[in-house]
């Protein structure tokens, strides 16, 4: 079956479209849910909608694009020089003068490269990556001052989880959760890599998306910082133009393949928990952030990842290639 690229994709009449859907559901064993419009700064994709293995999926068409940010592409006017105005004022807060604007931005998003994208089913929602496994109590031998702890958080009854760390790169830790009537149960959290987690779903059937596949998935090739523009957000929709919620958490990094930081669309909630920085905080969304360590520091991207993946800061979406 021959899948054309996004351009001549997008030409096909509803029928013709409706038909070579149909065929890729066939071929997948994903279950057809019906055709669905999805309309977004300026650009729209009329797309199907799949259940596989008990989750939604929508078609993506591929083709070559253009990826990574160079400089600011957007017409001059009065929100591009207010853009650059804020996004000055968040660099000299946050960095102190030690770089320029568009030279922080040129650090911290992916360099600029023409590639070719596969044709793809695509979850539509990442999931929360789930890190933890609930132990009985009688298994736990737990220190003194874990032990206060933990006694100290069930005298309270105040607070959802409770979670004890050792602050040893690679080892356990314990999550208490207060469950709804009140008692407590152990979680122990195990240190898990994106190289686990992609295990995991390659033998789902399914893989992680690449860098240059969420990039595509994010932005489309959008030649601006942002899908919307070189200019703030004023919200994110619920879905985008590839039918796809991504990128709109800040405090979520979705875990992609094949770089150095295996992480997108987000940074853990750093700038948003600094609290003034507008900007900088839709930064961490923009399809070509490869985050706060840029491409060189990557001894420090190794000391982050030591600790392993967090179902409060990590989450991921599995796709599965068409061609």
């Amino acid at each position: 079956m021959q899948i054309p690229d996004r351009a001549h994709y997008n030409a096909l009449c509803t029928e013709e479209k409706h038909a070579l859907l149909r065929q890729i559901g066939d071929r997948t064993g994903a279950k057809w849910q019906g055709m669905q419009t999805y309309e977004q700064w300026g650009q729209s994709t009329e797309t199907a909608l799949f259940d596989l293995k008990g989750r939604r999926f929508v078609f993506v068409p591929g083709g070559e694009v253009t990826l990574g940010w160079e400089d600011f592409t957007g017409p001059e006017g009065p929100e591009l020089v207010a853009f650059q105005k804020a996004l000055d004022e968040d660099v000299q807060e946050y960095w102190g003068g030690q770089y320029a604007a568009r030279e922080i931005v040129g650090l911290l998003t992916s360099q600029v490269r023409t590639v070719t994208i596969s044709p793809m089913l695509v979850e539509q929602k990442a999931q929360d990556f789930e890190d933890a496994q609930p132990v009985g109590w009688e298994e736990l031998t737990l220190s003194e001052g874990w032990q206060k702890a933990v006694d100290d958080f069930r005298a309270s009854g105040r607070g959802r989880f409770l979670e004890l760390d050792t602050f040893q790169p690679g080892n356990p830790k314990l999550r208490v959760i207060r469950d709804k009537d009140g008692s407590l149960t152990p979680m122990i959290v195990m240190p898990a890599t994106v190289e686990d987690l992609q295990k995991r779903v390659e033998g789902e059937g399914f893989a992680l998306p690449t860098a240059d596949q969420w990039e595509y998935l994010c932005g489309g090739g959008c030649r601006t910082l942002f899908p919307w523009g070189d200019r703030l957000a004023g919200g994110y929709p619920d879905y985008n133009f590839f039918g796809l919620s991504i990128s709109q958490d800040p405090y979520k990094m979705e875990a992609v393949t094949g770089v150095p930081w295996p992480f997108r669309g987000g940074d853990g909630g750093e700038m948003e928990c600094y609290g003034t920085l507008n900007v900088l905080n839709d930064f961490v969304c923009s399809p070509y952030f490869v985050g706060w360590f840029g491409r060189e520091w990557v001894d420090e991207m190794a000391d982050m990842m030591a600790d392993g993946l967090s179902e409060r800061y990590n989450c991921y979406r599995r796709v599965l290639a068409l061609d």
